[in-house]
């Protein structure tokens, strides 16, 4: 059967064979390609009486750009010209008729939009033009809760507008707001995501019902690794909801959170120096400089933090550092190197909660602690060491039509701990286990893209290109031991006894290539398409050298497509309807297993699909962003135990299957000049529709996923009087939700009162926050049913800021 015209894969094909070969083209015959009657208005649309478009050009901070370059154009062909005036005005007088309008001015983003002038008439518009990188990420500057563009979901800046698909955005002056210091804090206000403990060594998140444990990205590189993160280097954090691996690869089955990280911006000299202490002895100081190093088109950047916490939780404490240093040279416009060195260290007690008892959370003392703090004798007390060493080299250019970057990024983590936790409950007394690890991880990364715009077919392409190269190595060493019952009520620290037969021995290794294309149509006055398509080839071996030594390995080659349609009746509105596939092999986490144990080297990929009708609106004159979104998420050939062939249930099949169907409503950004405010909701029916697993004697099949409220909401409204003072209010309620899959221990619903109030001068900050002002008794996550963490009580920070 032939494609047609509308075919995604001809229109892919033929967009690429046309960029190309029109790059090729000599000036003459391009000059050829555009027909001449449209260099020039008709006889009959000339004796139309002439509309006017009148109207503003504004840089980021809402002063005026002189001399910026307007352009209407009909066809894609120039049909009228102007530069903004000193004062930033400009008019056009053209008949009536379909354009687009494009601005442009030194160090800012192309502005892009259509125009419908209707006969005689008189259209007023204002155009606030963004900072511009050369490159296909975009630089973002947040003077709110919302933004325009976003590049996590798509690769390149592209209008919120115009991704068929949900993102999240929460900005730097959101994190100061909210004296966020912890991935943990900065998501608790995102609906659609989950906590879940992460074995109390780890960030890990849960995102619509599906574990997002190995998708975490910075500037859109894989960060995998389980540990700590710290937001000191952090300009923003961007969550993409949904499968996202026509860019990004495998996983992201519920969708991925990307760290953008703060870069020199060569734009002279910005210091910001802060301090903190707050409850339970808690203390931390920041510090970030911004200056020109030695001459104009070279900037540097450093940032860094210490931080030392105590917590409500008995014996526990962590202590940390972080510093990442940044170089970055414009030797013109259309040349961008960047530099990057990123270091942390993170110490801390491991903590795994408390147990339950009867179905619920044990009405045990907040505090009670079950592991193991107090050294005795030969045997270490508990601890968690988590270090991450990075280098990023990034070239970002500009030739002719075509943006191009490329990243490289290296990174070491060294993850080391001890860990003794609760495992049941039984007459009173607290059953407990023991194990301790060292895992050796590195990950090699290397990225290269090009991305451009152009004409052809009356439509206009927004085209991306990419190649990817990935190396991730993991080096595991692995003690079980055993640990003494302790009283529920009241726990001794008794030492575990630890293993001296090493249970885990092995060294991964992954090596992938991939190559992406995506292409984004805009088809007349209404209608848009964004038609992705990922190719990966991962290939994975595990060498086990536990007795008896094997070494296992297989090769996925797997695509991941994306199909998007979008319809907007105004310039304030979309519609959309998407859907994006996405695959996670047995080496997702950097591991395999022999047919010896449950086999995983030998099984077929999970599979996700995820089908999306959304809407998406600017209000109030485009300073609030409106989202809703409404979808159906898939995750086939799960892997679970054959117990009809083996009843043992050490042979696994793909077999399994987990549905989440879910609607979401969001919103962000600035009712007026003084009051800004981002809220959602977010209803989420996550369930396993087979799975035969048994799990404390209870048949997966129909239970629901674990620590998935039904309902989760937040909103949170931050009021600005002009003499300085400020004042936020913020909640975040949801239903209850259960501990496990086995949906035996239910954690009850709740809703938590958090408050800001600050003074700012000049120069200066004062931010007094508390989190939990009610003191409500809740339950935050949970990595098991006898595993459950407490939310702190009542939480006081006081931060001081100091900028020059």
């Amino acid at each position: 059967m032939g494609l047609n015209a509308s075919s995604p894969v001809r229109l892919i094909a033929s967009t690429l064979l046309f960029a190309f070969a029109f790059d090729a083209l000599p000036a003459q015959q391009i000059a050829r390609l555009e027909p001449a009657t449209l260099a020039a208005p008709s006889a009959a649309s000339a004796a139309q009486p002439a509309a006017q478009i009148r109207g503003l050009v504004l840089d980021p901070a809402g002063m005026p750009i002189a001399g910026a370059h307007l352009q209407l154009l009909q066809n894609g062909v120039e049909a009228l010209a102007t530069d903004s005036d000193a004062q930033g005005n400009f008019l056009f007088k053209q008949p009536a008729g379909s354009y687009r309008l494009l601005v442009t001015a030194p160090g800012m983003a192309t502005h892009d939009e259509p125009v419908e002038l209707a006969s005689a008439a008189l259209l007023d518009i204002k155009i606030q033009l963004h900072l511009a990188q050369a490159s296909s990420s975009i630089e973002v500057v947040a003077s709110s809760y919302r933004i325009d563009e976003q590049s996590s979901a798509t690769k390149i800046p592209v209008r919120l507008l115009d991704i068929p698909q949900s993102v999240s955005t929460i900005t730097q002056e959101m994190l100061r707001d909210r004296a966020v210091d912890s991935m943990q804090d900065a998501l608790a206000y995102t609906p659609g995501v989950s906590q879940v403990m992460g074995e109390g060594r780890r960030d890990q998140v849960s995102i619509r019902g599906m574990s997002s444990n190995n998708d975490m990205y910075v500037d859109g590189i894989k960060d995998d690794a389980g540990y700590y993160r710290d937001l000191s280097n952090t300009e923003r954090l961007e969550v993409v909801e949904g499968p996202a691996a026509v860019l990004y690869g495998r996983g992201t089955s519920g969708g991925l959170v990307n760290r953008i990280t703060k870069k020199p911006r060569v734009e002279g000299t910005l210091s910001d120096l802060a301090y903190s202490f707050a409850s339970y002895g808690s203390q931390r100081a920041e510090g970030d400089i911004d200056t020109l190093a030695f001459r104009p088109d070279l900037g540097l950047r450093s940032t860094g933090a210490w931080e030392d916490a105590g917590s409500f939780r008995h014996y526990y404490h962590m202590s940390r550092h972080a510093y990442a240093p940044a170089l970055r040279w414009k030797p013109s416009a259309n040349q961008d190197f960047l530099f990057q060195f990123e270091r942390l260290r993170d110490e801390r007690i491991p903590d795994r909660g408390i147990p339950s008892l009867n179905g619920r959370p044990a009405p045990v003392a907040l505090g009670n602690y079950y592991g193991y703090a107090l050294k005795n004798g030969s045997v270490p007390a508990d601890f968690v060491h988590n270090g991450v060493s990075t280098l990023t080299a990034d070239w970002k250019a500009r030739f002719s039509a075509w943006n191009l970057h490329s990243i490289y990024r290296q990174t070491g983590y060294q993850n080391a701990f001890e860990n003794t936790f609760a495992s049941g409950v039984s007459n009173g007394k607290v059953s407990r286990s023991e194990y301790n690890s060292n895992t050796m991880q590195r990950n090699r990364i290397a990225q290269t893209e090009a991305w451009r715009r152009f004409d052809w077919l009356h439509m206009q392409h927004l085209l991306v290109a990419g190649i990817e190269y990935e190396h991730q190595s993991a080096s595991r060493l692995r003690y079980t031991g055993t640990a003494p019952s302790v009283d529920l009520y009241n726990p001794a620290q008794l030492a575990p006894v630890l293993g001296t037969t090493l249970s885990q021995n092995d060294r991964f290794a992954g090596l992938v290539w991939a190559g992406y294309l995506q292409d984004e149509i805009s088809m007349g006055k209404y209608w848009k398409a964004l038609l992705g398509l990922r190719m990966d080839d991962f290939r994975q071996s595990d060498w086990q050298f536990s007795a008896p030594a094997s070494s296992i390995a297989r090769r996925d080659t797997q695509p991941s497509p994306r199909i998007g349609l979008l319809y907007q009746p105004n310039q304030n509105t979309t519609l959309y309807a998407s859907w994006s596939h996405t695959f996670d092999p047995s080496g997702e986490g950097l591991s395999l297993t022999s047919a010896a144990t449950n086999n995983s080297a030998l099984l077929d990929p999970e599979k996700t699909d995820n089908y999306e009708l959304g809407t998406k609106h600017q209000l109030l004159n485009g300073r609030i962003n409106a989202t809703t979104a409404l979808y159906r998420l898939n995750r086939t050939n799960i892997k679970v135990p054959d117990y009809a062939t083996d009843p043992s249930g050490a042979t696994y099949i793909n077999g399994g299957q987990l549905r989440t169907d879910g609607f979401e409503a969001n919103l962000a950004g600035q009712i007026n000049r003084h009051w800004k405010m981002t809220g959602g909701w977010a209803w989420m029916d996550s369930y396993y529709v087979n799975n035969p697993t048994k799990s404390s004697g209870v048949a997966l099949t129909g239970k629901r996923a674990m620590l998935i409220p039904v309902n989760t909401g937040s909103l949170w409204q931050l009021y600005e009087i002009k003499s300085g003072f400020g004042l936020g209010l913020g909640a975040i309620a949801m239903n209850s939700r259960f501990a496990s899959t086995s949906n035996l221990v239910r954690l009850p619903g709740y809703a938590r009162l958090d408050a800001t109030a600050y003074y700012r001068a000049h120069s200066w900050e004062l931010n007094l926050h508390a989190e939990n002002m009610a003191n409500t008794r809740y339950y935050e996550s949970a990595q098991s049913d006898a595993q459950i963490m407490p939310g702190s009580p009542v939480n006081l920070r006081a931060t001081f800021r100091y900028r020059f």
